[in-house]
């Protein structure tokens, strides 16, 4: 039955809990609220529905009011008959929205739907801050009238410290604190607005300074416990002095539920003009700015644009729930996420969630623009809110888990890759249908790209059928020269090696052919010889470092010629198959040694142009394979201030630099001259040296003219715009991007692979804007069931830490092989690209780790998202060195007995979402998150798996990291 409550009856329930000092202040309270308040008189009512400043208090009995709308504000102006005592709620200004979208719910209600009170707030006449300190003990209860009582004044209390300390303001007005109706208080801070004369950013500089108010309440009252955050905000609903609130529950003084409880002052007072001496205004200009634009708050609304046609129980929101369930999964994390809702306030996605096994009515929910869950009645779930959160609001999540699910379920494919899809169902499958992809690739097209699972065996088909390629260039009357190019001379020589052992070796033989300048370093080492430099070469007056070499290294061309002799007499009458790097066949078009030196005919006749063409002409290729290509192997990209900076120095010097018959010692020489007068290029504000082949490789690529200007933006992906982000500075930052030409000019096909998303979105960019016409096969294997990896999604994987990760791993498990980056100094590890291609870790238990990248490959990340248009090619570059790492043992590589681990940061873990996400080869399996440290003591099984963590001290990992870092600067 509801009641409402006097005094009588609350000293019935209460007297048994409270003092008679307690009892008093009550007696006093309930005896004075016949009488209207201050806060009433000077806060409420003279800007409680302003039209003529388009502006109102919102005021209300229902928490859960449409827009906090300005109806019963406008109710009680135009009407002072109506009690204001029957009312609850009340929150600072707001804008009046006079355009409310009319919508149905659910339950077939008429409603309306405003624009959010966030983006509503105004500066009023006055503002309150409000402080609620909630605790549901009675012992705090009582703490909280004890800073309301006073022997004598008023003042001689903890609030009235509070107040004179808040004199020295000349706009501070007063204080009023309320009586929640249950077992908290509502102290409301007021200042005047009059000094303030900023016309912008008022939602974000009342929030500063209901922080700048934070240490001087928390310091006075010392309450022990921080007050509710999200009091900050000036729009949500707070309780209203004088208001009458109606009890869900049983209160903690025994005041049954369903009870008319009212909001009593239980302090209040008032200036009445300023006090002496009170000069300084309260308010601070500087705090008042507006948000940058934001990528979270467009996603955010790019959420609900995308979600207002889908129906609660359709498929993409059944999706995104299973997403949303696997954080917050009932297992190792509680809360649990249970269903989709509406919220009743502003119309948009709501999330449910149930607290334990024993919560019946899932209450606690989370809105659109929040990471964590609003926890609402008990269970476990409360013990562990604070660690479990959402690495983006859950509306930027929803609009990732969408892309996501159309990725997965609504990609269209070619007939040969939906060929592939159907097809390829194990090793065999795979093998036969990409040797059908390539080998038709090679026959029809003269520029192809193919992307396709690692290990798949693209380039073994490819050797396989050596013999039928050979034989299509020549019936078609191309040049029979084929070259494989790889990341590195060890991948080239493995790769060569495997050439040679399976394709017919009576017709065909690979060979490695190094470039000049590695050769020459080989040579030299094996020598014993000093190499020179271009610096070398000038001093001997040499035009470039061959001919210094012919001049005072005799015995290093000497070695030259018997390498070429050696390489030739191994081929013998079959036909060469040319292995090399990149970096080579990138630039074979050029005249440059490293092509002209291998040519049969180089070390006789003379050396003059017919000369030099004859060696061009006996290394035409009619084939290139490119295998593993990067990013950079694609387009040239490099900040604006660096490209300036060569700018610079080549019209500084027209003779040297644009001057065809120009040398390379010249050009050497008038890049140091340059570089020492006027310093490097500024990049990040710092002044920065680079290196000749960098500015050889700006100058190359293209005229000035010809680059495309991009400035970096804040993709979303690492929240680069939040406060305490390393990657905030990076933002806005202009960059230059060019093409690389060298698939067109290399040989008359090519064939680029790859397994990797990053270059396979630039190779689209450049396909879609007609820049090079590829034929792209973008291949992947849904009928096969993907491999486990045992993940641990931890804080501390970082960056700086991977030393003692790695070291701290290898002593809990010697066999396991380590793949990261920053730890050369623990014997059996490797770098992930270093890992890239290899098949010598089949069979073996690989430990990988994966960090945030550098802020510097950050930046080149955002560069490229800005050039290709899109924003998640940081999350791909992530996913594709995982699927690198993971592929050397698993997928078309797994052999029996293999186990892959990957220690990932878990923020950056939660962030791999979206279309990125569907590219993930291999299940990541999580084996303990982020609240999992009591059931590992109950199960004996540590955060990493499968050694007690006693075995491994802190102390022990600490001393195994210092020792790997002394013997990697003793090797350095």
């Amino acid at each position: 039955m509801e009641t409402e409550v006097n005094y009588s009856d609350f000293e019935a329930f209460a007297s048994q809990h409270l003092t008679k000092h307690e009892l008093r202040q009550f007696e006093r309270a309930f005896a004075d609220r016949a009488n209207r308040t201050l806060f009433l008189d000077r806060f409420v009512t003279p800007q409680l529905y302003r039209p003529d400043l388009d502006a109102y208090l919102a005021v209300d009995q229902n928490e859960f009011a449409d827009g906090r709308n300005h109806y019963v504000a406008q109710a009680l102006t135009e009407d002072p008959s109506l009690d204001w005592s029957h009312q609850t709620y009340f929150t600072n200004a707001m804008r009046i929205d006079h355009a409310p979208e009319a919508w149905v719910d659910d339950k077939g209600r008429n409603r309306e739907r405003f624009v959010r009170p966030m983006e509503r707030v105004v500066k009023g006449l006055s503002q309150a801050f409000t402080f609620e300190f909630d605790q549901p003990d009675l012992t705090f209860f009582k703490t909280q009238l004890s800073w309301m009582r006073s022997s004598k004044h008023p003042t001689d209390c903890k609030i009235g410290e509070l107040y004179r300390e808040l004199s020295r303001y000349c706009d501070f007005e007063g204080i009023t604190v309320a009586w929640s109706g249950n077992k908290s208080f509502h102290i409301h801070v007021v200042f005047s607005t009059s000094l303030l004369t900023v016309t912008e950013g008022f939602r974000n500089g009342f929030m500063s300074h209901w922080t700048k108010l934070y240490p001087i309440v928390t310091g006075i009252l010392n309450p022990g416990i921080d007050p509710d955050m999200g009091m900050n905000q000036p729009e949500k609903f707070r309780r209203l002095p004088g208001g009458t609130r109606t009890l869900e529950k049983t209160s903690a003084i025994g005041i049954p539920a369903r009870s008319h409880v009212p909001q009593l002052v239980m302090w209040e007072k008032w200036l009445d003009r300023a006090p002496n001496g009170s000069q300084a205004s309260f308010w601070d200009r500087t705090l008042f700015i507006e948000s940058k634009p934001h990528v979270a708050k467009a996603r955010s609304g790019k959420a609900v644009t995308a979600l207002a046609s889908l129906n609660l129980n359709s498929p993409e929101l059944t999706f995104c729930g299973e997403r949303l369930r696997d954080v917050f999964n009932g297992e190792t994390v509680w809360p649990r996420f249970d269903h989709w809702t509406v919220n009743d306030q502003t119309g948009e996605l709501r999330a449910k969630f149930t607290n334990d096994f024993t919560d019946l009515t899932p209450d606690s929910y989370m809105d659109l623009d929040w990471k964590s869950v609003s926890m609402v009645g008990t269970g476990r779930g409360l013990s562990n809110r604070s660690e479990v959160t959402l690495s983006k609001t859950l509306g930027e999540m929803i609009v990732d888990w969408l892309d996501e699910y159309q990725a997965i379920h609504g990609r269209v494919r070619t007939e040969a890759e939906q060929r592939f899809a159907e097809q390829v169902t194990d090793g065999a499958s795979g093998a036969r249908e990409i040797a059908r992809i390539l080998l038709g690739a090679v026959r029809d097209e003269e520029l192809a790209f193919v992307c396709a699972p690692e290990g798949v065996s693209k380039t073994t088909s490819l050797f396989k059928n050596h013999q039928r390629i050979a034989g299509w260039l020549k019936a078609s009357e191309q040049p029979e020269g084929v070259m494989y190019a790889f990341g590195d001379y060890k991948n080239a020589q493995e790769k060569a090696d495997e050439f040679n052992a399976r394709a017919n070796s009576n017709l065909y033989h690979a060979v490695v052919l190094r470039s000049f300048d590695r050769t020459y370093k080989d040579v030299c080492q094996s020598l014993g010889v000093t190499p020179m430099s271009l610096t070398d070469a000038a001093y001997y007056g040499a035009p470039n470092l061959w001919t210094a070499i012919e001049q005072y290294q005799p015995t290093v061309i000497a070695e030259f010629a018997r390498l070429h002799d050696a390489m030739w007499t191994a081929v013998g009458n079959r036909q060469p198959v040319f292995f090399t790097v990149h970096a080579v066949a990138s630039k074979w078009a050029m005249t440059s040694p490293s092509r002209l030196m291998w040519a049969p005919s180089f070390w006789t006749g003379q050396r003059d142009g017919e000369h030099t063409r004859l060696c061009r002409s006996e290394m035409v290729l009619g084939l290139l394979i490119h295998d593993e290509v990067k990013a950079d192997n694609l387009v040239a990209a490099y900040p604006k201030s660096l490209v300036d900076w060569v700018k610079a120095m080549t019209d500084s010097n027209v003779a040297v630099w644009h001057n065809d018959n120009s040398t390379a010692v010249a050009r050497y020489n008038d890049f140091h001259a340059f570089q020492n007068a006027n310093g490097g290029p500024f990049l990040n504000g710092v002044q920065t040296k680079i290196t000749f082949e960098q500015a050889t490789d700006v100058y190359m690529t293209a005229n000035f003219t010809d680059w495309e200007i991009v400035t970096t933006k804040d993709s979303g992906e690492y929240d680069a715009g939040s406060e305490k982000s390393i990657y905030g500075d990076r933002i806005g930052k202009e960059w230059c991007l060019r093409e690389r030409r060298w698939p067109l000019d290399t040989a008359k096909r090519t064939v680029i692979l790859t397994t990797e998303a990053v270059p396979l979105k630039i190779a689209k960019r450049l396909n879609d804007t007609g820049v090079i016409p590829w034929t792209i096969y973008d291949l992947d294997t849904p009928r096969i069931t993907r491999d486990t990896v045992e993940t641990y999604p931890k804080k501390a994987v970082t960056s700086n830490g991977l030393m003692k990760l790695c070291a701290g791993w290898r002593a809990a498990n010697p066999t396991h092989f380590i793949v990261s980056n920053k730890v050369s100094a623990i014997p059996d590890t490797m770098t992930h690209a270093a890992a890239r291609g290899s098949n010598k870790l089949m069979g073996e238990t690989i430990c990988q780790t994966m960090t945030y990248c550098s802020p510097d490959e950050f930046e080149y990340l955002e560069a490229l998202n800005a050039w290709c248009e899109t924003d998640d090619l940081i999350r791909h570059r992530h996913i594709d060195e995982f699927n690198q790492t993971a592929g050397r043992n698993l997928g078309f590589r797994k052999r029996e007995g293999a186990r892959h681990i990957l220690l990932v940061n878990r923020n950056l873990f939660e962030r791999l979402t979206g279309e990125p996400k569907t590219r993930i080869r291999y299940a990541m399996e999580l084996v303990l998150t982020r609240t999992g440290k009591e059931k590992a003591k109950a199960t004996g099984k540590t955060t990493f798996g499968s050694v007690p963590a006693g075995l491994v001290p802190d102390s022990q990992l600490k001393l195994m990291a210092l020792a790997a870092k002394l013997t990697e600067q003793k090797a350095a």
